[in-house]
């Protein structure tokens, strides 16, 4: 992976846990952030604008709203 993948969360989001640990079940490193805080907040507008739901994937100037699909493009070949 060539990016940093960045992962917004929330604190109340079962499905933020699961994509977490569906990610370190593929081995692929990723910075959360907490939508709950104001810098998390920030971070969020700054670089998802087509997704308003957690958890929210960045990497490689893309955005992702399925943890399947951030999977499956930082582990193609």
């Amino acid at each position: 992976m060539n990016a940093e993948l960045l992962v917004f969360t929330q604190e109340c989001c079962p499905k933020c846990v699961e994509a977490k640990k569906k990610l370190e079940q593929a081995g692929l490193p990723y910075k959360e952030i907490n939508i709950d805080t104001v810098e998390g907040r920030a971070e969020f507008a700054l670089h998802i604008s087509k997704i308003n739901t957690t958890p929210a994937f960045y990497a490689d100037w893309q955005e992702y709203s399925r943890v399947e699909d951030v999977i499956n493009a930082l582990t193609k070949g």
